[in-house]
């Protein structure tokens, strides 16, 4: 949420934050799929799982 002041008074603006989240997992979704070579194939499977998880929970 962002609070400011404006000639009217103070402002509450509250954010989406699920598209902002959606964003941070899309980012995760990435990182982990660049470390496939420097991460063992289970706690990738995991990894990739628990985004999955994350992303129907955002929806």
């Amino acid at each position: 949420m962002e609070i400011f002041t404006d000639s009217d008074g103070i402002v509450l603006k509250k954010y989406n934050t699920a598209g902002e989240l959606m964003n941070v997992v899309a980012v995760l979704a990435e990182v982990v799929d660049n470390s496939v070579d420097d991460l063992e194939k289970e706690k990738v499977s995991a990894i990739r799982q628990h985004i999955k998880e994350i992303r129907n929970i955002l929806k």
